[in-house]
């Protein structure tokens, strides 16, 4: 428990960014005259805001990661909708399929930001050597910023699929396939591609891995030819699960309440899945056994780059003097153990190098970044993935 404690201590502040980022929202909605009438109650309630968000983040940061601690150690089961993962699952699916039925209008919306998508770098370039990348789990956008370009400029043609990140896994290997199909038919026999790449972050490596390798999907479609997949390379990829994407309820929020305002932006935690996909990213779920499970082709070249650079250095707290040769050393030690995608070396703060390893991998690089700055860097600074991705695609 201290060591749980002691790492809640470390990241509660992110969670009072996050909250307060919420604040921003607060504002423009309801105290933005501009955008909505402000009555005096309203302008007096507005000074207790803030605090009530920083009281919240603490007391949400201290149940997250101590129920995280306890499930990692053997104690409750996490998923507490309905008597099992499959029940669960069941019924979040169902409520989603209420609420499209409900309001079709915004449905079709959201369905309109789904699919796949060309740079328009790549519109001008004239190859049939193509990339794919789909992206992972609550992603707010901009990921390939830094990727799409080079790709472009080594000549290649670049798509970015599109998905609802949060239903089940499964669920969007079958639209990638669709997808993809579709967009297949209404391409040209002249720019039909020869070989194809594909290239993806974090639980987009799962979609497309159980794409390949799942029987009835890869097979059906217009891609089956085992020459025509040249590589396929998994960024930050958890293969074996990520506890703590149970708890993605904040990642969620940063995921939809920034990016528009409105109806149609509060829908959008239904639009894009009802949680199944954290049913799918729990360690040891039915359906990462039954992938783990699969033998994956060995005409695809299949590479994994961890991220090890996590800001969190457990090793500098264990050897500070003030703490190098008391119990709480030994105890920080511990909680690597339990939470190992958290720390520099062996995770990227949110997978571990051991949840991306598979034996199948024909290579398996580390680099120095944190999980989303392996392959996007806000910085002029360029991502220590890219020159692996650019190396390996030449190759093959």
């Amino acid at each position: 428990k201290l060591g749980a404690l002691s790492y809640q201590a470390v990241m509660i502040f992110r969670w009072i960014k996050l909250l307060f980022q919420v604040s921003h929202v607060y504002d423009h909605l309801i105290m933005n005259p501009k955008s909505s009438p402000v009555s005096l109650k309203m302008s007096q309630l507005r000074k207790w805001f803030r605090p009530i968000l920083a009281l919240f983040a603490l007391g949400f940061s201290v149940w997250f990661f101590y129920s995280v601690y306890v499930e990692r150690n053997g104690g409750n089961d996490t998923e507490r909708i309905g008597n099992s993962a499959d029940d669960s699952k069941r019924l979040r699916t169902e409520v989603r399929t209420w609420f499209r039925k409900t309001f079709p209008e915004s449905a079709a919306r959201a369905d309109e930001q789904f699919g796949f998508f060309e740079f328009e770098a790549s519109e001008q370039v004239d190859s049939k050597k193509w990339v794919l990348l789909a992206h992972g789990l609550d992603e707010p956008g901009n990921l390939w910023a830094d990727l799409a370009p080079a790709l472009v400029g080594q000549g290649y043609r670049v798509l970015e699929f599109r998905y609802p990140n949060d239903q089940p896994i499964h669920e969007s290997s079958v639209f990638f396939r669709d997808e993809l199909t579709s967009f297949l038919k209404s391409t040209s026999e002249t720019d039909y591609p020869e070989e194809v790449h594909l290239i993806a972050h974090s639980m987009g490596g799962l979609v497309l891995r159980n794409f390949i390798t799942h029987p009835e999907l890869l097979p059906s479609s217009p891609i089956a030819s085992s020459s025509l997949i040249q590589s396929f390379i998994q960024l930050a990829t958890p293969n074996h699960g990520s506890w703590l994407a149970t708890y993605r309820f904040p990642v969620e929020l940063r995921d939809h309440l920034f990016k528009d305002y409105g109806f149609d932006a509060l829908l959008g935690m239904v639009w894009d899945g009802a949680g199944e996909a954290q049913i799918d990213l729990k360690p040891e779920s039915a359906f990462l056994e039954e992938l783990n499970g699969r033998e994956f082709p060995e005409s695809i070249y299949w590479v994994g780059v961890a991220g090890i650079g996590s800001p969190v250095d457990l090793k500098k707290f264990q050897t500070s003097s003030w703490i190098k040769n008391t119990k709480l050393s030994q105890t920080a030690g511990e909680l690597n153990e339990t939470f190992p995608e958290l720390f520099k070396g062996t995770g990227d703060g949110c997978v571990s190098t051991e949840s991306l390893r598979c034996p199948d991998m024909n290579a398996l690089y580390f680099v120095e970044g944190t999980h989303r700055s392996v392959v996007r860097d806000a910085s002029s600074k360029t991502p220590p993935a890219i020159p692996i991705v650019l190396d390996v695609i030449s190759r093959n």
